[in-house]
């Protein structure tokens, strides 16, 4: 960022022949060092990924270890618990299974090979996200200190828009509740998604929702519109993207990033 700030955004992907994952973490701009918190959570959470067998994958089992890994390092480095303030979403697929986990913010977009494309962007009230740092014990602070003591005003908005061959045809929004909300939040991809027709699952931080002048269904298309899938095709469609935004006199105002897990049927 021209702030002269680290960027707080981390991504990264792998895949196999038989799983992938991709994880984006976002750390607080407010906060201690959440650069490294970021880079923590997201490399914590793709370790446990990408170990063993996943047959019997667990979201609970995966959160726990990843959270675990954190702590250790935290202590080994002397970290503050504010240095940990950072979001984390992570999608994980296999053959016949396919979850996504919103622990805090951002949007998703899950792509088919039909030309739909369904987007899903989580927000948290007043731009404050319930963090995977915080613990049961801080649920009372966070209404209080955050949504004024009311509970009510501590919610998460679910905004899912559906489009088809680039026509959106659906548009809906739905208050999560803060119970259902702070222990993470999950979409789950069916068997018959993964092995018929969807191509892409891409993770936003939100930062694609604060491109200057430009809705954040646009630009989350934009960067969806991928001109080759050889080598980082997505890093360079991002970074294309964000240039032609420039051009214009436009760009993102706050740090941005993805990953993506494409699903070939063609061995390519």
């Amino acid at each position: 960022m021209n702030s002269g700030k680290p960027c707080q955004d981390y991504a990264l992907s792998k895949s196999s022949d038989s799983s992938g994952y991709a994880v984006v973490s976002d750390g607080c701009s407010t906060g201690g060092h959440t650069d490294i918190g970021a880079r923590l959570y997201a490399l914590s959470i793709a370790n446990v990924l990408g170990v063993g067998t996943k047959a019997d994958f667990s979201v609970f089992e995966v959160e726990t270890q990843a959270k675990q890994k954190v702590e250790e390092v935290k202590k080994s480095l002397g970290l503050d618990r504010s240095d940990l303030l950072a979001t984390c979403m992570y999608s994980f697929l296999s053959q016949d299974q396919g979850i996504i986990r919103i622990l805090g913010d951002g949007v998703i977009a899950l792509k088919y090979t039909d030309g739909r494309i369904s987007l899903k962007r989580f927000d948290w009230a007043n731009n404050a996200p319930y963090y995977p740092a915080y613990t049961e014990s801080d649920s009372d602070l966070y209404v209080q200190n955050i949504h004024g003591g009311v509970l009510e005003n501590a919610k998460l908005r679910l905004i899912e828009v559906e489009y088809r061959d680039s026509v959106c045809v659906s548009e809906k929004e739905t208050s999560i509740p803060f119970a259902d909300a702070i222990g993470g939040f999950s979409v789950f991809i069916s068997t018959e998604e993964i092995q018929n027709d969807l191509e892409f699952v891409a993770l936003f931080s939100d930062g694609v929702t604060q491109v200057d002048s430009v809705d954040w269904k646009s630009a989350t298309l934009n960067f969806l519109d991928f001109k080759s899938l050889s080598g980082e095709f997505a890093k360079r469609r991002m970074i294309r993207g964000i240039k032609d935004y420039q051009k214009v006199g436009h760009g993102p105002v706050d740090d941005i990033s993805y990953a993506v897990v494409r699903i070939d049927r063609e061995g390519n």
